[in-house]
């Protein structure tokens, strides 16, 4: 598992050891899905960060009639549910699908957010790097909805 989370923006900066020592503290579990299983469903709330190992997932909205969105992809390494996660008692707007057979990591988001006992200098590395991630996801979202505002379909294109 280690070899995959010291490649993820999540564990940028962090070192191998230091990734293993904090496996127990954020209570690591991992689940496998197979194509087309749902891994969140909209509606549900998540106290975890969910990270893709491996495979391909697609985040999707339905609207009222049934008709799927894709909103993203998601492939391994990516971080998603981040932001329903930090939000206590948030509810998930979109689900998440699985597009080929997966395995994903969720992580415990409460021990990251609070130091543990032993001050680990790495917990506040990791803080950073998803503070990181949500910002960048925010910066993308804010430049689509620009685009998206636009008044006609000309100013849409240019």
């Amino acid at each position: 598992m280690v070899h995959i989370l010291k490649n993820t923006a999540l564990f940028r900066g962090i070192q191998p050891e230091e990734i293993e020592a904090m496996l127990p503290c954020l209570q690591v579990h991992t689940a496998s899905f197979e194509k087309k299983a749902v891994i969140l469903q909209a509606g549900d709330s998540i106290s975890a960060v969910a990270l893709l190992v491996e495979g391909t997932a697609y985040i999707v909205q339905e609207d009222f009639w049934g008709n799927r969105n894709i909103v993203s992809a998601i492939g391994p390494g990516q971080l998603f549910a981040e932001a329903f996660a930090c939000t206590p008692g948030a509810r998930l707007l979109v689900s998440v699908i699985a597009e080929t057979s997966c395995t994903v990591a969720f992580l415990q988001l409460q021990p990251l957010l609070t130091p543990c006992g032993k001050a680990c200098a790495f917990h506040t590395r990791v803080v950073h790097n998803l503070l990181a991630d949500l910002a960048e996801k925010n910066l993308r979202l804010s430049e689509k909805l620009s685009h998206v505002t636009q008044r006609t379909t000309r100013e849409k294109l240019l």
